[in-house]
């Protein structure tokens, strides 16, 4: 790739630019002899480029491009959101992940980064970054006292192998009264499947309201 080092746009005594500089991958320019007046971005398609430019007070930037990817990482960032809307979902003593059995509905933003399973209940994520999961529950256990474990989990399937990333005790002192329960982690992920798992040593039914959210932060 050639460098371009000094480079200085030209205009006419109207204003108008008199000449066009193409940039390519790789390019560097020493910005302190560069001087635009308008910078016109609605074509600019290739990717790992770093653009570093002091405009005058006057300058304008035109863009008509709804994501820029920066690094491996879409801007805006994708997400997925789940939430449980009905009290059908599973009851029961053994493990199982958040929102199963349960009717749900799903929003996604880039579902071919983050997508939820609605089967398998977990997110699958198609490439590795940082990433943040917050599940806030509500639950109803069927006897008390009832010790009510959430964790993050990096999983193959419930049953199969996984790699907790947190867990968090809950001791729960009535049957009656449904409770709020919450977790959240950030940290670097790779491309695979993730999920909140549920475990408590009396039944626990997850209720209308509860959600799941994982963001790509980076």
């Amino acid at each position: 790739m050639a460098n371009v080092n000094p480079l200085k746009l030209e205009f006419d005594s109207n204003g108008d630019p008199s000449g066009i500089a193409e940039f390519q991958t790789g390019d560097t320019v020493d910005s302190s002899s560069l001087n635009i007046t308008s910078l016109d971005l609605t074509s600019l398609s290739a990717t790992n480029i770093t653009v570093a430019v002091d405009l005058g007070v006057s300058a304008t930037i035109k863009t008509n491009t709804s994501s820029i990817t920066v690094s491996s990482c879409p801007v805006p960032p994708p997400w997925s959101f789940v939430e449980v809307t009905a009290d059908d979902g599973a009851n029961s003593a053994s493990p199982y992940y958040f929102a199963s059995g349960s009717t749900q509905s799903t929003t996604e933003i880039d579902a071919g980064h983050i997508t939820w399973d609605s089967t398998e209940s977990y997110f699958t994520l198609a490439n590795a970054g940082y990433y943040e999961f917050e599940m806030q529950g509500s639950i109803v256990v069927g006897s008390s006292p009832t010790d009510v474990t959430t964790s993050i989990v990096q999983t193959d399937g419930l049953g199969g192998i996984e790699v907790e990333k947190i867990d968090k005790l809950q001791r729960i002192r009535t049957n009656i009264d449904p409770h709020d329960i919450m977790i959240k982690w950030v940290g670097y992920c790779a491309a695979d499947n993730y999920t909140c798992k549920l475990d408590g040593d009396n039944t626990v039914l997850m209720n209308k309201g509860s959600t799941f959210t994982c963001k790509r932060i980076n």
